[in-house]
């Protein structure tokens, strides 16, 4: 079963949806977090989709900086996977409201990229940090 994460805010939203480890059953720890995904995303005007990887390491990380922003412990929390196809930033402004920025590539033989920035808020965030925060139950860190 697939999970899945929203980051919205103002006319955009991206979504990413988990559908499992890419390699179930493997004694190499390296290859053993990786998650196989899909982005779809929403910017104004512009749509598209791509299929990538993220380990699960990250996405941990993801959700403990998010819940931390929240918070108010930190201003900045950050999605940086190792394969770079998403960059995603989140920075707290004022009284609540956050600006979302990042970048989603292609790789291979053609490449593209889509700079983006939209103004979101804690109530998106409260719920794309459960939806986070459930990911991560659901596809722990495989540590042997």
């Amino acid at each position: 079963m697939s999970e899945i994460i929203t980051i919205a805010g103002d006319g955009a939203q991206i979504i990413l949806t988990l559908h499992g480890y890419e390699r179930e059953r493997t004694s190499d720890l390296s290859d053993a977090n990786w998650l196989d995904c899909h982005l779809n995303f929403r910017i104004g005007e512009i749509t598209g989709s791509i299929d990538l990887t993220i380990e699960s390491h990250d996405l941990k990380g993801f959700a403990e900086q998010l819940d931390r922003l929240i918070q108010g412990d930190i201003i900045e929390a950050e999605l940086k996977p190792v394969e770079e196809a998403v960059l995603c930033t989140i920075n707290m402004t004022t009284f609540g409201h956050a600006l979302v920025s990042g970048v989603i590539k292609t790789h291979g033989s053609v490449k593209a990229e889509l700079l983006f920035s939209f103004e979101s808020d804690q109530s998106f965030l409260r719920q794309t940090s459960i939806e986070l925060n459930a990911a991560v139950e659901k596809f722990p860190v495989k540590t042997q």
